[in-house]
């Protein structure tokens, strides 16, 4: 009986141990594991929403309805979201037939500073709570790149340059 419990401890630590290295060498897949990311899943259709332009009037997602285009969904507090802006503002510039929209939850006053801060040409939608519900927000931020028939192609979780630079190219 002994022997059996010896074994059955040694399996249970070298699952333990053999799950840490799988989630130390593979954080965001482990963190999307773990805890329910929210949000629209790969495959998904985009929710067309509209709502309130930051620096007035309306924008609609339906707006980008046949052709590819980008989904940032922020919160303007978010620190990684803050982070982003600064590649956004670049790549505003490099990419710029790339369609694009930011969804933000938070201030719109706050939001339209951020816009105009970093010279933002593409709209930012405030995000009102049937978005909110819509989109099933939960993390930030996240960047989804929708292909022609309105489905997520690809779900970037959080802010890394080169992964957005490349979910950008691939919108083109």
């Amino acid at each position: 009986m002994k022997k059996i419990f010896l074994i059955a401890g040694i399996s249970l630590v070298v699952l333990i141990l053999g799950a840490g290295i799988w989630a130390y060498n593979n954080p965001q897949a482990a963190i999307e594991v773990v805890f329910d990311m929210g949000g629209i899943e790969e495959g998904e259709d985009m929710p067309l929403v509209s709502g309130s332009e930051v620096d007035g009037g309306t924008a609609s997602l339906d707006e980008y309805q046949g052709k590819k285009f980008v989904v940032m969904v922020g919160r303007v507090d978010c620190d990684v979201c803050k982070e982003s802006y600064q590649t956004l503002e670049k790549l505003d510039e490099d990419f710029s037939e790339t369609s694009f929209v930011m969804i933000g939850e938070g201030d719109q006053t706050e939001y339209a500073k951020v816009k105009k801060n970093h010279n933002f040409t593409f709209p930012i939608i405030s995000a009102n709570e049937d978005i909110k519900k819509e989109m099933n927000f939960k993390t930030f931020p996240v960047f989804y790149l929708i292909d022609e028939q309105g489905k997520v192609a690809q779900r970037l979780n959080g802010y890394d340059e080169k992964q957005l630079e490349d979910l950008l190219g691939d919108a083109l």
